[in-house]
């Protein structure tokens, strides 16, 4: 699925909860996250904007740790190690899976942020990618891809469920906003 579909996806099922920003903020990083292995991805692209490929994260994530080191500042390690960490990891790997999803939960716990809309957005982006005929090994470190091949990326269904799930998130928080001004 495209990034964008995966965005307002992620968005709208986590403003059927709540539409408050840091929660919609956490949906939007758990929706995009999963393709952060990919350096030609949306997160990739917009929020690390990390040059070069596997080679440039490499670099960073190298630098963050030196700038860890330096300072000890707390969120400096995991980021670092995660940059590092994606210099290695190839695409629908780890992150396209239970084992991902349940570290990632992990991080964001510890960090302290909120977790229920990440998950949610993180989940979606699972259950979207497993509609695709390249499927997800959703059981890591079994490799083995499961898929329910119903859309291609950038196809049809890829396109209607992302328009579908713009409008969804629009309606909600369209309402949130009308009760919160009463």
């Amino acid at each position: 699925m495209r990034g964008s579909t995966h965005l307002f996806s992620g968005l709208a099922a986590a403003s059927l909860l709540s539409t408050n920003l840091p929660g919609l903020g956490m949906a939007a990083l758990g929706a995009l996250l999963p393709d952060i292995d990919q350096p030609g991805s949306m997160i990739s692209r917009e929020v690390t904007g990390v040059p070069f490929g596997r080679i440039g994260r490499g670099i960073v994530g190298i630098a963050i740790l030196g700038a860890w080191h330096q300072t000890r500042l707390p969120l400096l390690l995991p980021v670092g190690i995660a940059f590092v960490a994606l210099a290695f990891l190839h695409h629908r790997g780890i992150t396209h899976s239970l084992s991902g999803l349940m570290l990632a939960w992990l991080a964001i716990k510890t960090l302290g942020w909120p977790q229920v809309p990440f998950l949610i957005g993180y989940g979606i982006h699972l259950a979207e990618d497993l509609l695709t005929p390249s499927g997800i090994p959703l059981l890591y470190p079994w490799q083995e891809r499961m898929r329910v091949p119903l859309a291609q990326t950038g196809g049809v269904i890829d396109r209607t469920l992302g328009l579908a799930a713009l409008a969804l998130f629009l309606i909600a928080v369209g309402k949130g906003l009308l009760v919160t001004l009463r």
